[in-house]
C-alpha cells in the first residue's frame, strides 16, 4: 500500500527534529560529505568518477547520522569504516557510483546536443557568457528533457546505498527497488520535496531581504553557506525516514 502525501510532512518533521536534536554533529557530517564532494569533484579529468564513487557513502554517512540523531545518538563516522569492511559491499556501493557517473554524462550529452543551436547562438566576450544571449536563446526542450532524465536517475540511485548497505541487496535490485519505491510512494515524497523547496525559497527572499534592508544588497551571500548546510542537512535526514517507511522490511 503506498504511503499517503501527509507521510512527506513526517518526513519533514522528523529531519527538523534531527538536526534539532544533533545540530553540531549532523550538521557536521553533512558538511564534511559536501566537502568531500567538492574536493573529489574538483579534481581534473577524473573528479566527476571520483566523486560519484564518493556519493553512495555519503548517503550512508549522512542516513545513518539522521537514524542515531533520531533514537537519541550522537552521529558519528562509523559508518563508513562498516561501509568500506564489507567487501560485497563495496563493491556494490562503487557500482552504483558508476552507473551514476555515466547516467550524469549521458544526460550531459543529451542536452548538449538537444541544445546544441541555442547553445551555439550564446555570446561570450572578456567579462562571461552575455546573460541576454542565454535567455533569448534558452535551449528550453534541452533543459526539460535534462529535468526529467535527472529526476528518473534521482528515483534510482536515492535509496541503493542504504538497500546495499542495509538490506544486502545487489547494485540493480536495489536500483529497481529504489526507482519503483518512489514511484510507488509519489505523492508523500513529492509532497516532502515541495515543502522543502518552499522552505528554500522563503530562506532565500529572507536573505536577499536583509541584504536590502543593512544596505549591502550583496550580503545574501554570506547567508549562502548557511542556508545551503541547513537545508542540505533537511534533505539527507529526509532520506532516514523515506527509507525507513518505504522499506519496512529492509531495517
Amino acid at each position: 500500500m503506498a504511503l499517503p502525501a501527509s507521510q512527506g510532512l513526517v518526513w519533514f518533521r522528523e529531519a527538523l527534529r534531527a538536526l534539532k536534536n544533533q545540530p553540531v554533529a549532523l550538521s557536521g557530517i553533512v558538511v564534511f560529505n559536501l566537502l568531500m564532494m567538492g574536493i573529489l569533484s574538483s579534481l581534473p579529468f577524473v573528479g566527476l568518477v571520483l566523486a560519484s564513487l564518493w556519493m553512495p557513502f555519503g548517503v550512508i554517512l549522512t542516513a545513518e547520522g539522521a537514524r542515531d540523531s533520531l533514537d537519541g545518538r550522537i552521529p558519528r563516522y562509523t559508518p563508513l569504516k562498516t561501509a568500506w569492511d564489507n567487501r560485497a559491499g563495496r563493491i556494490g556501493l562503487f557500482t552504483i557510483g558508476i552507473v551514476s557517473a555515466v547516467a550524469m554524462e549521458i544526460i550531459s550529452a543529451v542536452f548538449a546536443l538537444l541544445g546544441r543551436d541555442q547553445i551555439a547562438a550564446w555570446v561570450i566576450d572578456e567579462e562571461g557568457i552575455v546573460i541576454e544571449s542565454v535567455l533569448a536563446n534558452f535551449p528550453t526542450t534541452a533543459a526539460l528533457v535534462a529535468l526529467l532524465l535527472n529526476i528518473l536517475l534521482w528515483m534510482a540511485t536515492t535509496f541503493p546505498p542504504l538497500l546495499i548497505h542495509r538490506a544486502g541487496q545487489a547494485p540493480m535490485q536495489s536500483i529497481f527497488y529504489s526507482f519503483f519505491g518512489i514511484l510507488k510512494n509519489w505523492a508523500s515524497v513529492l509532497a516532502f520535496v515541495l515543502v522543502l523547496g518552499l522552505l528554500t525559497a522563503a530562506l532565500s527572499a529572507v536573505s536577499v531581504l536583509i541584504s536590502i534592508a543593512v544596505g549591502i544588497p550583496s550580503a545574501w551571500g554570506y547567508f549562502t553557506p548557511f542556508i545551503v548546510v541547513f537545508l542540505t542537512s533537511i534533505a539527507q535526514a529526509g532520506v532516514w525516514s523515506m527509507y525507513r517507511d518505504i522499506f519496512q522490511g529492509n531495517r
